[in-house]
């Protein structure tokens, strides 16, 4: 649901949001995931960081990428760097200790128990945005 959500949001507020998995690992549980989820999921990317900034790269208009507007949802220490990269990141409350400690937010949640969703919410209700309008 939140990620229903996230796309009727880009789509009422006419917003440019890529959002996307971006795993080490591959596997064909998070490709059926990623695929029922609707999203897009990038597997076996060994360098997350390099990644993400040639990915901003190929989107931005000119050579320069900005990771001011990334917000990164992380676990592990594979994460570490792109989430120190971002705009903003957020952990689960299972995550890895020093992971948590550069979060810019820990949820209670844990990972894949409604972390995700507790984010879009908790996103939502900061910016004044009412879920009500977006069902």
């Amino acid at each position: 649901m939140a990620f229903d959500l996230l796309r009727k949001y880009k789509k009422i507020f006419k917003k440019k949001i890529d959002i996307f998995i971006l795993s080490t690992e591959k596997n064909p549980v998070v490709t059926m995931r990623a695929k029922k989820l609707k999203i897009d999921c990038f597997q076996g990317v060994e360098d997350k960081l390099g990644f993400i900034k040639n990915y901003l790269l190929k989107k931005s208009s000119s050579n320069i990428y900005n990771e001011e507007g990334i917000i990164y949802l992380g676990n592990d220490l594979n994460d570490y760097s792109s989430m120190k990269l971002s705009g903003f990141s957020v952990a689960p409350n299972d995550a890895h200790p020093e992971i948590k400690k550069i979060a810019n937010v820990v949820m209670e949640a844990n990972g894949g128990e409604g972390f995700v969703r507790s984010f879009v919410e908790e996103l939502f209700s900061e910016n004044k945005i009412e879920i009500n309008n977006l069902i």
